[in-house]
């Protein structure tokens, strides 16, 4: 099988992308996109890889993001992941091989490129918004989408107050819920650091968000390192 080109070091660097940008002149607009780039496209989707500026607070945030975008010549779901990989203790479970499966399936996903902090917890960084924002306002500019069949995968403590009246909202539908302490999320956190758990969780969006199946081999695509992809990776800040 073809390997999926993302970085197969993720988990061990993923804690190491969020940076706190320097001061700057205050920008027009809240939200920045720069250094797009194409990883690559294969059975029938296209990988790529967008860094994103949140101007909003009192220090700019900066975080890359990969985002898988199916083929289609009709709207499509979306996901929005905040998170790219669940870590523990004695293991780091990536989740971008997850949303690639859910791509393949029909569903365009974006997914920031850090790791929820499950083992030992820091419950404060899980629930920290980071980019979110501008990462979900990007894809609903730049990808043709369903906006009847979003989602959010993930902590989502970072939709507090969206105006689903707003055109750059996003407006989920449906909730893959992980990443947090309670009782379903914390089961659900579980069930995604295993195969059959993210099986389950695909089929639950597949049914939801009307995709095609999802194959559990789709699950299993091993990640191969890119030098483009450790290129750029900051500091540990929050």
């Amino acid at each position: 099988m073809t390997p999926l080109r993302v970085s197969s070091l993720l988990c061990p660097l993923v804690l190491l992308v969020l940076s706190v940008a320097m001061p700057s002149v205050a920008q027009p607009a809240q939200c920045k996109a720069e250094s797009t780039s194409i990883i690559e496209h294969r059975n029938q989707v296209t990988a790529q890889r967008v860094t994103f500026t949140d101007f909003s607070g009192k220090s700019p945030v900066s975080m890359s993001a990969h985002v898988s975008v199916p083929d289609s010549s009709v709207p499509v779901p979306g996901i929005a992941f905040s998170f790219a990989a669940i870590q523990k203790l004695n293991s780091c479970t990536e989740l971008l091989p997850f949303a690639w499966a859910l791509a393949r399936a029909g569903a365009v996903s974006i997914v920031l490129d850090r790791a929820i902090e499950w083992e030992p917890l820091n419950d404060e960084a899980n629930r920290t918004p980071s980019v979110m924002r501008c990462a979900t306002q990007w894809l609903l500019s730049n990808v043709n989408l369903d906006k009847e069949r979003l989602a959010t995968a993930g902590p989502d403590l970072w939709r507090k107050g969206v105006d689903c009246a707003m055109t750059n909202s996003w407006c989920s539908h449906l909730w893959l819920n992980f990443g947090l302490t309670t009782g379903a999320e914390s089961r659900n956190t579980e069930a995604m650091t295993t195969r059959a758990g993210q099986l389950q969780i695909a089929r639950f969006a597949q049914r939801e968000l009307g995709l095609s199946e999802v194959r559990p081999e789709w699950l299993n695509e091993k990640a191969t390192s890119s030098d483009d992809e450790q290129s750029g990776r900051s500091g540990r800040t929050r």
